[in-house]
């Protein structure tokens, strides 16, 4: 099709509302669809509606996660339906990043050669030479240029701005972009006065930077005046305007508000550090922490009652405090509910309303709820393990089997506690008939301790026993507790049902043992050494030892060895994710990787020493972290080491594959740590 052709139909079929006085395609939606929810949209689809429009704002509004492309199939066939129609071309190859975004590069660039003033392709385009794994800032500015030229009275065309790097033109630009935002009084943009400021500063004389100050001072005047509700993007423009006129204390006021939960987090830091919570405690030792925690959780909810953090220890800790009751427990599930809604995180692979029914259940609060609630945690993670988007994802990253696992079967369990409950046993059976079709459909995972299969097969089984005790079948009961408890899934409360119910029935000790004790393996293991969270800093001290050999797979799949070291000097940090002084060193960790991740010469990694590899990801997620991670590393790391193994430890490896100094522990003294770990690196190299 001629382009010019192309262009005049692509005017045409977009409708007369979508064309600017110059003729040139609008940038805007029509004002009747782009404040559509996603479930108005679904509905118009699914009542035959065929409007681009409609199509492009339920793009909008779907989730990357957990399935990056899970609209890819529908605008396939909406594209063989309309060959080479732009529009079609622009919802297919959309449709496709985070899923197959070479392929999305190849549509959206057919877009571009059908018709060039279609701008959304370029945001797009944007999108993706922004990301990790495809980026390229000259494609990048050439796009966001484009898409200025075809709308250059629409702020989505400063979203990168941080990332431009062109001064000659800058003045220009950012003049334009102040105009934009001082004209526009709505609080949904994307952090846009953040990116202003920051392109403000960086292109400015340090001698100018007291008159920007003071600019930024009369932007906040502006910004203070919206009206409230305010958005966290408007929240975290405020708190870095604090930051820039130096008024920390604004901008911690505003960053509480932003995350309720931020001042909950580092008070729990504090008092695990108190309690030497992460240290081999006694039984006693222990149960004392955790009612020490529980009064805690106490003083946070009273402390903090917006923060969905403190509501959850409160919960999961009430039982440790003797005088608790239903009723506070209760109470408490609500609070945890209330104060989840106001995070907005979204989809998430372990919902907290799971965590209230999981509690509530146990204790015969609200069951019918309990049951609805973590029907409703199964609907949220229906689509399957969640998927990362091929934008960031690692290569050779897999699903997040563990998590969708750990989700599926505590829902079904939370069903069938509170199904017995109310003596529905059919719905109890069809939970435990999913819970059975897991575990038989997974059957090679046994040889992967990691996974959790034998603790989901013991809930199986144990879940199975109950229904059978409710139904009066009493041998049968036994039968499964016993199997559960053979097949090393040992719950001491299913125990403690199961020998009742041998004892009723007569049953002998040595019958029992037959039952229930495992066959020892045939030699002991070695007792690992003991790890422990480092606060004394130790400072960096020669070692020069060769490194062993190593076969880890990484948090992606994929098998490290000494040659993805040779020849680079290697920054390597050990670390765990109950470990504090850890948590306090991976973000300054996370910005040495930046600063080293596309260098040849240099390079960063970290071992993992959690003994439960679920836990990793959920943490890697959630605090953005993006540096490459060796699992199940301790034993590694350990042969490299005498006694009580610290961390974090931070190795410094020569391209030789020398462990040239060792340090444990976070100086978090260094002012610019990453900085100095960087010229370490550097002043080591071979």
């Amino acid at each position: 099709m001629p382009r010019a052709i192309s262009q005049l139909l692509l005017v045409g079929i977009l409708g007369a509302s979508a064309v600017a006085q110059n003729g040139r395609v609008s940038c805007l939606e029509p004002a009747n669809i782009r404040d559509l929810g996603l479930k108005v949209v679904r509905g118009r689809i699914d009542a035959g509606s065929d409007d681009f429009f409609i199509y492009k704002r339920l793009l909008d509004l779907t989730p990357d996660r957990p399935k990056p492309g899970a609209l890819a199939p529908a605008f396939e066939t909406k594209l063989k339906e309309h060959p080479d129609d732009p529009r079609y071309l622009y919802l297919y190859g959309r449709s496709l990043i985070g899923k197959r975004t070479p392929d999305a590069i190849v549509q959206l660039n057919r877009v571009v050669e059908l018709a060039p003033n279609f701008p959304w392709t370029y945001l797009e385009l944007a999108r993706i030479y922004f990301s990790h794994n495809f980026g390229d800032l000259t494609e990048l500015a050439a796009v966001i240029h484009t898409y200025r030229d075809l709308c250059p009275a629409d702020l989505d065309g400063y979203d990168w701005a941080r990332s431009e790097s062109d001064s000659v033109k800058n003045a220009e630009w950012a003049q334009n972009f102040r105009r934009l935002l001082e004209n526009n009084t709505n609080q949904y943009n994307h952090m846009h006065w953040a990116d202003l400021w920051a392109t403000e500063f960086r292109f400015a004389p340090k001698s100018d930077y007291p008159q920007l100050r003071a600019r930024v001072a009369e932007d906040l005047k502006r910004l203070e005046g919206t009206p409230e509700p305010w958005t966290r993007p408007f929240m975290a423009d405020l708190s870095t305007g604090y930051m820039l006129i130096e008024r920390p204390d604004l901008a911690a006021q505003i960053d509480l508000r932003i995350d309720p939960d931020l001042e909950v987090h580092k008070a729990q830091q504090a008092f695990m550090k108190e309690v030497n919570w992460n240290a081999p405690l006694n039984s006693e030792e222990r149960e004392n922490a955790m009612k020490a925690q529980a009064r805690a959780a106490a003083q946070y909810v009273a402390k903090w009652p917006d923060s969905a953090a403190a509501w959850s220890t409160r919960l999961g800790f009430l039982t440790h405090d003797q005088s608790w009751t239903k009723e506070e427990m209760e109470h408490a599930g609500l609070e945890l509910l209330r104060t989840d809604a106001l995070r907005g995180f979204g989809w998430t692979p372990s919902p907290e309303r799971l965590n209230v029914a999981r509690q509530w259940v146990k204790y015969g609060i609200h069951p019918k709820d309990c049951i609805a609630m973590a029907e409703e945690s199964l609907d949220e993670i229906a689509s399957g393990p969640e998927i990362a988007s091929d934008l960031y994802a690692s290569p050779n990253s897999k699903p997040g089997i563990n998590n969708y696992s750990h989700t599926l079967f505590f829902a079904l369990d939370a069903i069938v506690d509170g199904s017995l409950q109310l003596k529905d046993f059919d719905k109890t059976r069809g939970a435990i008939a999913k819970m059975q079709k897991w575990v038989d459909e997974n059957q090679p995972l046994q040889s992967d301790p990691s996974t959790g299969f034998f603790r989901w097969r013991g809930i199986w089984l144990n879940s199975s026993g109950k229904l059978a005790e409710a139904e009066g079948r009493k041998m049968d009961a036994i039968a499964f507790y016993t199997k559960a408890i053979a097949l090393g899934a040992r719950d001491p409360e299913m125990a403690k049902r199961a020998r009742t119910l041998w004892d009723q029935m007569d049953g002998t000790k040595d019958g029992w043992d037959s039952l229930t004790v495992m066959t020892p393996p045939p030699s002991k293991p070695a007792p690992k050494p003991a790890i422990n969270a480092v606060y004394q800093i130790a400072p960096w001290t020669s070692v020069g030892k060769p490194l062993l050999e190593m076969n880890i797979l990484d948090v992606t799949g994929r098998t490290w060895t000494l040659d993805d070291l040779r020849g680079k000097t290697t920054f390597v940090t050990t670390w765990a994710t109950w470990c504090v002084p850890c948590r306090d060193e991976l973000p300054s960790v996370q910005k040495l990787y930046e600063l080293v991740k596309h260098r040849n010469d240099v390079q960063v990694i970290t071992l993992n020493a959690d003994e439960d590899p679920g836990l990793v990801e959920p943490f890697l997620a959630a605090n953005r972290f993006t540096f490459p991670v060796l699992m199940a590393a301790r034993d590694y790391v350990a042969s490299h080491a005498t006694g009580e193994l610290g961390i974090p430890q931070n190795w410094l490896v020569d391209h030789a594959l020398i462990l040239r100094e060792k340090s444990t522990g976070f100086d978090n003294h260094i002012l610019d740590w990453p900085k100095a770990m960087l010229d370490k690196l550097v002043s080591n190299r071979q």
